[in-house]
């Protein structure tokens, strides 16, 4: 099993990203081959130029440009966001839509053809300050869902605060971890 490991938060240690550390470290001890990008300081947003078109990937050069290469072979996307203001952070959009150069629309939206191989997933892991982890889920279930149109079938949200970096949580993050590649 091949994940990618996407860390948006800005801030060393963030939640989000010490929660996907140990997913993927649980992972790795499990088999998994992950890849690392911790892009949320450089990453460009979709500037619609359209070489994609052309290219059949973007060409926007940042810290996510290797990612286009390793996501052919990749089966799982784990993306790290915080939630601002009620919704995923500004990075995290970027990152989504950027995935906009995966959908070839040279013959119409109706005739688009994805250019990834069929059953990638993509996860999300938000972290948030509300103790109720139910409250912000369907905005973070949406915002996985877009990225349905190109290609990545959206799992369940997993929604953590600063509460969760207990000792007992991040082994429980391991072990889950593992049991993915697992269950593979």
């Amino acid at each position: 099993m091949k994940i990618i490991a996407v860390y948006l938060s800005t801030r060393k240690g963030s939640v989000s990203g010490r929660i996907l550390d140990e997913l993927t470290a649980g992972a790795e001890e499990a088999g998994a081959t992950v890849s690392r990008y911790r892009i949320g300081d450089g990453i460009l947003g979709c500037r619609g130029c359209g070489s994609c078109v052309k290219a059949g990937k973007c060409v926007v050069q940042d810290p996510l440009t290797p990612y286009w290469d390793d996501l052919q072979d990749a089966d799982l996307v784990i993306v790290g966001a915080s939630n601002y203001m009620g919704n995923v952070m500004g990075q995290a959009w970027s990152f989504m839509n950027r995935h906009f150069c995966l959908a070839d629309t040279s013959k119409g939206r109706e005739n688009r053809v994805i250019r990834i191989p069929a059953g990638k997933r993509i996860m999300g892991v938000f972290a948030q300050g509300a103790p109720n982890k139910d409250i912000y889920r369907e905005v973070y279930r949406k915002y996985l869902k877009i990225f349905s149109a190109y290609g990545l079938s959206a799992e369940e949200p997993i929604v953590v605060n600063a509460a969760d970096l207990t000792e007992e949580r991040l082994a429980g993050c391991r072990a889950e971890g593992r049991a993915w590649v697992e269950q593979a």
